[in-house]
């Protein structure tokens, strides 16, 4: 079972670090976060080169899909199909979803409950 399916974790303590959603600090963020999104996609050659290298023999539980989806699903990350203003969408829409969401927000809670952190 996936229980995350966020983009990435950005739960309220992150949030309170950068001194809420509504705080230069959290803008600041955001644009690194698309200024970093963007300047990986130039080198995703770079990138994606390794993992390439590494699918032949390999028995990685990541790599089970096959050589040709992994190198596929790859590229999809970067948005090679869009335009950079609507990669910068895509990326700001993925920060959004990612903003104190629930299935993050409830695995942390298992896992708390699973390994005795309370």
């Amino acid at each position: 079972m996936a229980f995350e399916q966020s983009p990435f974790k950005l739960t309220q303590e992150f949030l309170d670090v950068m001194d809420g959603e509504c705080s230069e600090q959290y803008e600041y963020f955001r644009t690194l976060v698309i200024r970093g999104f963007l300047e990986a996609r130039k080198h995703r050659e770079r990138i994606i080169q390794p993992v390439r290298m590494m699918l032949t023999g390999s028995k990685l539980p990541c790599f089970r899909e096959g050589a040709d989806f992994v190198l596929q699903t790859l590229q999809e990350r970067f948005f090679v199909n869009l335009t950079e203003e609507a990669c910068i969408e895509k990326i700001v829409d993925l920060i959004d979803a990612s903003v104190n969401n629930w299935r993050t927000i409830q695995y942390d809670n298992y896992q708390r409950i699973v390994h005795g952190i309370l």
